[in-house]
């Protein structure tokens, strides 16, 4: 959207707005800069806001000014370069208080970029770096970062990033500082995954997520992941090409936790009506089941349907009716990781 005739009307309506969204509109370059000084000068109580889809190259370091006092800032798709990446690192460290998420995803982030923000990391609880061309050797300095947190990092996202062996190694060094790690789509293997795995199961406590969809894991490495049940309350899977003996195995692990698993996701692995007969057996352990896509016919959903009649529990996917439930709660990649509760004036513009 064309915003050049309407960017003097928002500012004068920003300190009545604590939710900022202009998603993929045209402002000029005056504006990024106005809109920063004017949130750090007039001490704007902004809780959210988005620019993502807003040609920032070269000029997003103009926005520095508002990085101290923004708790969420969405940058996904900016078109950024190193000496953004720069300047925000340098503001995110001056901060009295830590950002709860930073979102970075969609921009490309050399090796540099990212031993120039990983000092900031001490100042976010929340980083999503979905799609930016993050190769494994970048990620040592940021892992060494994280390691040192005096608190675990709330949210870690790397999906879509293609870190293989290296990056997961490196990830693996810091798992036990981190609540909830997504790894989807980062061509992890089984031989990736085991030495990392063996991280995650030295754990002395549970994480909130762990998230590795779309990553062809392979059969031999199925039984110590199934063990990760007792180290997640929620376990994303889908679509790492899992077969019915294979969730056999998860289930069995599944039955044994202490107190049900938030959420275990199996979408998109074919495991038909065999694998959707085992998993009736631990329903009991899990609260929410996704089962979008396992090419489960109505004999598997009728079992799993049966048994979910004494225990009540959420299941994607069997029917219509699920499949819409589902697909409207799973809707948005980018703020899958994390819920922020925003409830004052919300101004939304794309």
């Amino acid at each position: 959207m064309d915003l050049l005739g309407y960017c003097d009307v928002i500012l004068e309506l920003l300190s009545d707005i604590i939710e900022l969204t202009l998603l993929n509109c045209n402002v000029p370059i005056t504006f990024v800069e106005k809109l920063g000084d004017f949130v750090a000068q007039h001490k704007i109580n902004l809780s959210f806001l988005n620019v993502s889809g807003i040609d920032l190259n070269g000029v997003g370091q103009l926005m520095d000014t508002c990085i101290h006092t923004i708790p969420v800032l969405q940058l996904a798709g900016c078109n950024l370069n190193d000496d953004d990446f720069t300047s925000w690192s340098r503001a995110i460290r001056e901060r009295n208080t830590n950002m709860d998420l930073l979102n970075l995803s969609y921009n490309v982030l050399s090796q540099n970029a990212l031993e120039n923000l990983a000092p900031s990391v001490h100042q976010l609880d929340g980083w999503l770096l979905h799609r930016c061309s993050i190769s494994g050797d970048g990620l040592k300095q940021l892992c060494h970062e994280i390691l040192k947190r005096q608190k675990p990092m709330n949210v870690f996202s790397l999906k879509n990033n293609n870190i293989g062996l290296i990056g997961v190694s490196e990830v693996s060094t810091c798992v036990h500082n981190i609540r909830q790690l997504w790894l989807d789509n980062c061509n992890l293997t089984g031989t990736c995954l085991k030495p990392f795995l063996l991280a995650i199961l030295k754990l002395d406590h549970q994480m909130e997520t762990f998230s590795i969809g779309g990553n062809k894991v392979g059969s031999e490495i199925i039984p110590m992941l199934a063990k990760c049940v007792h180290k997640s309350k929620r376990l994303d899977l889908d679509n790492c090409g899992m077969n019915a003996d294979e969730v056999k195995i998860v289930t069995n692990e599944t039955k044994f936790q202490d107190e049900p698993m938030t959420f275990l996701a199996l979408s998109k692995n074919k495991f038909g009506d065999e694998g959707a007969i085992a998993l009736t057996g631990c329903l009991n352990k899990v609260e929410v089941l996704d089962l979008r896509n396992c090419d489960i016919t109505s004999v598997g959903a009728k079992a799993l349907w049966e048994a979910n009649l004494k225990w009540k529990r959420e299941i994607w996917g069997l029917d219509s009716e699920f499949e819409e439930a589902s697909e409207t709660s799973a809707s948005s990649d980018e703020m899958a990781p994390v819920v922020t509760n925003l409830k004052k004036k919300r101004c939304q513009i794309s």
